[in-house]
């Protein structure tokens, strides 16, 4: 409904959304194990069936990030981005861009202790 599921769709408002209870009142999940992979989440195939439109299927061999679909550096960037706000610290624009500049260059990062001063 909302394009995504992240944080932000576990919190009370996103919990008690009617039209995300109706919605999810209609999804069924069931387990193939013919599926079953190493990892905890492998293979997946999804089915979507709407009032008069033609069934849709897709599948994945493995989740985004995982060692068979690895994220790039941006789309993990991003990720973080949209965790920070739930952090227990907070982070600043500066010291966030700061962070993610090291994380990338991390081989020529002299002293690894100073990515802490970014958060702390």
């Amino acid at each position: 409904l909302r394009g995504d599921f992240f944080l932000k769709e576990l919190e009370k408002d996103s919990i008690e959304d009617e039209t995300i209870l109706d919605l999810a009142g209609r999804v069924q999940v069931e387990p193939d194990p013919a599926l079953r992979t190493d990892y905890a989440v492998g293979r997946t195939v999804m089915e979507i069936e709407a009032d008069k439109q033609p069934k849709w299927k897709g599948e994945i061999d493995g989740a985004l990030g995982s060692p068979s679909r690895p994220m790039d550096f941006g789309t993990l960037v991003n990720k973080f981005k949209k965790c920070v706000p739930y952090a227990r610290c907070s982070l600043k624009e500066g010291d966030l861009k700061r962070l993610t500049e090291m994380v990338l260059d991390l081989e020529n990062v002299s002293n690894i202790s100073t990515l802490m001063d970014c958060i702390f």
